[in-house]
């Protein structure tokens, strides 16, 4: 026998909204939408939802960290409103990340990546602009100085990334050759 709903506007008919997920996701996308404009009540309350549905945390781009809005922000600048080219862009970054990063991600490992594909998207956005049409040398100049530049700094972050990685890879290891035992030395 199906379980009885509670009544509506009943303390138990509450309660049960607590645990739909609709009405969670629902109840924390307004909340953020609040916070948002300012509404500190919203801030506290949609912090309280949140400690009470840990998985929802998702939803709220603001806990991003800094990297990640970062990054962000250079998704919507290269892709403008394109909703979908937005949803590809994150999607590749997403693989991206996630192969740079590997397994046990160190909190440096996690800067430098970041480094590299805030370079990376930077350099993409150059790239869209130098490839179009204007109308004057100057501003073709000014953009293809802006490229250059922008190229510089994504192979500088690449290979600050390698080299770092390759220590990681190589680990500690003493200088020298190591001996085990010095023969003809009494212990």
């Amino acid at each position: 026998m199906a379980k009885k709903q509670p009544r509506e506007g009943t303390p138990a008919w509450e309660e049960s909204l607590n645990q739909n997920p609709t009405y969670v996701r629902n109840t924390i996308h307004s909340l953020v939408e609040r916070a948002e404009r300012g509404d500190r009540q919203a801030v506290e309350n949609l912090l309280g939802w949140l400690e009470r549905h840990p998985d929802m945390r998702s939803l709220v781009r603001g806990l991003d960290d800094l990297a990640t809005k970062v990054e962000r922000c250079w998704i919507d600048r290269v892709c403008g409103a394109d909703e979908l080219a937005k949803k590809a862009l994150l999607d590749e970054v997403a693989a991206m990340k996630a192969e740079l990063l590997g397994p046990a991600p160190s909190v440096l490992d996690k800067i430098l990546v970041s480094t590299v594909l805030v370079a990376h998207l930077s350099y993409q956005r150059a790239a869209h602009v130098a490839a179009m049409k204007v109308e004057n040398l100057v501003e073709q100049e000014a953009r293809e100085r802006r490229l250059s530049a922008s190229q510089k700094r994504l192979v500088a972050a690449v290979k600050e990334w390698e080299q770092i990685a390759g220590k990681k890879a190589k680990g500690l290891r003493p200088r020298g050759k190591l001996k085990l035992f010095e023969p003809g030395v009494a212990a």
